[in-house]
């Protein structure tokens, strides 16, 4: 369609990249948007309308990719001006977005799809023709409609064959089949796992390592390693090969938000020689993931031998990394909203939803046994009345302190309800669930506040957190009747 309506050269390139990448953007919208089987809610579409304005971001940080960001964020617009995300209208949308509409169109017109099977070609025909100055360019439809009938009639329509090298294409075919992964991803270890398995099937390495950014925001720590069976890599592990940022090649990349490539990275003056590895003479390539000026990730590729990799391999893993960012951006709000979710805002605690389903979980382990323990606090209202609720508030987060500070690593604590905490604590029984609460009592002695508690032992029988944290309250009502009586 494009060599019919006069494009050439550079032109074709940009077409046949543009369509390779249109779609890039989706990498930045949800999965659960992109994978829902029936129509979009009004809010749902408003957000995937976002994507070709995505797809221009993430184009315009690649130099040598950037002139297609105004065809891949036009390439929704409509011939009369009513689509988007500008609202362009005739020849204000560039000419390879035109074309790329319309074969997409019939690309999604022409295939099965989960809500119906392919249309056939009269239908097409028709729905273009009825389309024609409305959705589509009418030029762009006039060609379109001259080669199905050329081939309708079987006479052959010759491919079109682009001079230069075609492994730039290839990569971007692999780019948008990394864009489709990425969009389905979920979690920022999956992200990783994908962006590495693509790195290490386009550029020559021996070594591949992402680096993800720490909570505090001072380490990067690795969250994908591939190539530790060479001689020469056998010592790097995940532990000594995590840096802090502005320490080693990657750590001073984080710290300046700089792709580099070095022919030999022994001899750089950032160099930081992972211990228990022999020194050789290696080649690094090592991009930085970032999203609105934030860095999440460090990408690093090895080879050994010196001088092994040029700029343009730089300019690919730039652009994966670009990919990258977006989706790693949003499994990690994903994953901060889930923690937000789970989490008692006041003590930092988990809330009851996520107790009592992590209780339940417990519960239904095979040959699971332990303890949940209750405590009450029995004067936070006098402390209230006297000092006001910030002061209420300040007591329970000191308990929450000494709560954390008192049970193990694979103990759950919660704020259960109000002054109410409950600690599920897997593998000791009421007794020691009792000493846990004296230590947790001691470390409050300075509060001159008291508390109440009680224990319900379970051993793999057939409760629920409901039972549990029943049986928890009612050995704590049982605990202040002997202290009444």
């Amino acid at each position: 369609v494009g060599k019919r309506l006069g494009l050439q050269g550079d032109g074709l390139r940009l077409l046949e990249y543009g369509a390779l990448l249109h779609d890039i953007g989706k990498i930045g919208i949800p999965g659960y948007i992109l994978q829902k089987p029936g129509p979009l809610t009004p809010e749902e579409f408003a957000i995937m309308r976002e994507h070709p304005v995505i797809g221009e971001r993430i184009l315009a940080s690649v130099p040598f990719l950037a002139p297609l960001g105004p065809i891949v964020r036009a390439e929704h617009e409509r011939w009369n001006g009513s689509g988007y995300p500008d609202g362009l209208k005739g020849e204000e949308i560039p000419i390879e977005a035109r074309i790329i509409h319309a074969c997409d169109a019939f690309h999604a017109m022409a295939s099965d799809r989960s809500y119906r099977k392919a249309l056939p070609l009269t239908e097409i025909v028709a729905e273009f023709r009825k389309e024609t100055g409305h959705q589509f360019d009418p030029r762009v439809v006039d060609v379109m409609l001259q080669l199905i009938e050329q081939q309708a009639a079987g006479q052959p329509v010759p491919d079109v064959v682009l001079s230069g090298p075609r492994s730039w294409a290839q990569h971007m075919q692999t780019i948008e089949v990394l864009g489709q992964q990425l969009a389905r991803a979920t979690s920022v270890a999956d992200i990783c796992n994908r962006i590495g398995e693509t790195i290490i099937a386009l550029v020559p390495h021996d070594q591949c390592r992402v680096l993800v950014m720490n909570d505090d925001r001072t380490r990067l720590e690795i969250a994908y390693l591939r190539g530790t069976d060479r001689e020469e890599y056998r010592g790097v592990t995940a532990q000594n090969a995590a840096v802090d940022v502005g320490e080693g090649i990657a750590g001073w990349v984080a710290e300046s938000r700089r792709g580099v490539v070095l022919g030999d990275t022994e001899h750089h003056p950032k160099a930081a020689h992972v211990s228990g590895t022999e020194v050789v003479d290696e080649s690094m390539l090592a991009v930085p993931v970032v999203f609105e000026d934030q860095i999440l990730a460090v990408i690093v590729v090895l080879k050994l031998g010196l001088n092994q990799y040029s700029l343009d391999q730089l300019r690919l893993l730039t652009i994966l990394a670009n990919q990258a960012a977006v989706s790693m951006a949003n499994a990690r709000l994903i994953d901060r909203l889930a923690a937000a979710a789970s989490i008692d805002p006041l003590t930092g605690l988990s809330n009851r939803a996520a107790f009592e389903e992590a209780v339940n979980t417990q519960l239904l382990r095979p040959q699971s046994w332990g303890t949940l323990l209750m405590l009450d606090v029995e004067n936070l209202r006098e402390v209230n009345d006297a000092y006001g609720h910030r002061a209420g508030d300040a007591v329970l987060k000191r308990i929450a302190r000494a709560i954390q500070s008192s049970i193990r690593s694979d103990d759950r604590a919660s704020r259960w309800i109000g002054d109410d905490f409950a600690i599920l604590a897997p593998g000791i029984d009421a007794e020691q669930a009792g000493l846990l609460a004296r230590r947790i009592e001691t470390g409050l002695q300075s509060e001159r506040i008291s508390i109440r508690w009680g224990a319900a032992e379970y051993h793999g029988d057939a409760l629920t957190a409901q039972d549990l944290l029943a049986a928890a309250r009612k050995a704590t009502a049982r605990k202040a009747e002997d202290v009444a009586a």
